[in-house]
């Protein structure tokens, strides 16, 4: 009998969180951590503006919440570090040090997000993570402008670029990391169709300006095709290239694999984003569904409820409810979520709640990473995640309940 694990969330480190939420999900060989954060029982970080400290426990805790699911660090295929930069370690050697906190043999994908603060005054932090048994090595390759690294791990591919010179636009960054991308594809025999997600990040000031130039890249590349994708806008990259402000992450499944799309024709409800080709709302693979990141707007493109973000964060479940329903699945099903907001802790309390009211009891592993802004002003949140497939005889089981 296939089993899923849950591990609900204690609130042990006192963060004010529904009880609806897990520390993390398991199914088959994927697991998934919510975000892992320095922050004692009082509901307060413990080694205030300490980037370092704070890095290490949050690896501890995450350490600790994979092995009661059954996976280790050894496992890690992906870990995203959304901290603040402060200026005072560049990127690399941010890498360096939280590179050696890991075991010897953990190599994962790392992908660093900047942002402008976290939820909690003095939280430096957060720390969420993708495990897989028996991934396979790490690859780095630089070429053309581009580093690319990739991991192969239960049929997916997991794989980040990253541009490599000095002084090069925006436009160029995308078009190189994107043109890299294809040629990689051909490398791999991978098809269009077996791009499960595409996440970009980008760095500017301007970024209505910065979406238009990755969308309408994104429509050259794919045409009427385009996989499902998640844009995130971060603060300025703390590398050692001058200049960078675009990183293009991709998830893809192996040659041969059956996906399953779920068209933007095929939900009435599906948002479309400004300057964008309509795009999946889902691809499903291995019995993993990858879902876009759903926003509140239109199908005609039209902003929703702006500057009300219980509204637009109900209108977001809600289509993101329809698709999984498309795949047969539910909330249920659900394995990892990320949001993105822009809001005070009021918003955030109250987005949340509305959220959780969605899922079971545990449900999802949950991230929450707060932005700047959006693209545009009075969009205030965008919501997605990773799901799994409803399954004949699939158990359910709360570790807490386990003794």
């Amino acid at each position: 009998m296939d089993e899923r694990l849950f591990l609900p969330y204690d609130n042990s480190c006192g963060v004010k969180l529904e009880v609806s939420v897990s520390r993390a999900v398991k199914d088959g060989k994927f697991a998934f951590c919510c975000g892992q954060a320095d922050m004692g029982s009082d509901g307060y970080p413990q080694r205030k503006y300490d980037l370092k400290s704070q890095t290490s426990i949050s690896i501890k805790l995450m350490e600790d919440v994979f092995q009661k699911i059954n996976s280790s660090l050894e496992e890690l295929v992906r870990v995203q570090i959304h901290y603040i930069n402060d200026g005072q370690l560049s990127e690399n050697e941010y890498q360096t040090y939280f590179e050696s906190l890991l075991p010897e043999n953990a190599n994962p994908i790392l992908i660093f997000t900047p942002l402008p603060n976290l939820f909690y005054d003095g939280l430096s932090v957060e720390i969420d993570g993708i495990s897989c048994k028996e991934p396979n090595p790490k690859k780095t390759e630089i070429k053309k402008n581009v580093l690319c690294e990739l991991i192969n791990a239960g049929g997916f591919i997991f794989s980040i670029f990253k541009s490599t010179s000095q002084g090069i636009s925006l436009k160029n960054q995308v078009e190189e990391q994107f043109n890299y991308l294809m040629e990689k594809m051909d490398d791999l025999s991978i098809d269009q169709e077996n791009i499960l997600k595409i996440y970009t990040y980008y760095a500017t000031e301007d970024k209505l300006d910065a979406i238009r130039k990755i969308a309408t890249y994104r429509n050259t590349v794919f045409g009427s095709n385009i996989p499902p994708c998640s844009d995130v806008p971060v603060e300025q990259f703390n590398s050692d290239l001058q200049g960078e402000e675009f990183r293009l992450e991709v998830v893809m499944a192996k040659p041969g694999t059956r996906i399953r799309q779920l068209k933007h024709s095929d939900l009435s409800s599906a948002c479309q984003l400004p300057y964008s080709n309509r795009m999946d709302l889902a691809r499903e693979a291995n019995n993993f569904i990858f879902f876009a990141t759903h926003h509140p707007y239109h199908n005609d493109g039209e902003l929703l409820y702006p500057g009300q973000i219980e509204k637009q964060t109900r209108y977001c479940m809600e289509t993101m409810k329809e698709g999984l329903a498309y795949f047969g699945s539910d909330f249920t099903d659900m394995m990892k979520m990320t949001t993105f907001y822009k809001g005070n802790e009021k918003d955030f309390h109250n987005n949340l709640s509305i959220r959780n009211s969605y899922l079971r009891n545990p449900g999802a592993a949950s991230t929450g990473v707060p932005l700047k802004h959006f693209t545009f002003p009075e969009q205030l949140i965008q919501v997605e995640g990773i799901a799994c497939m409803k399954r004949t005889g699939l158990k359910l089981t709360d570790l807490s309940c386990k003794k």
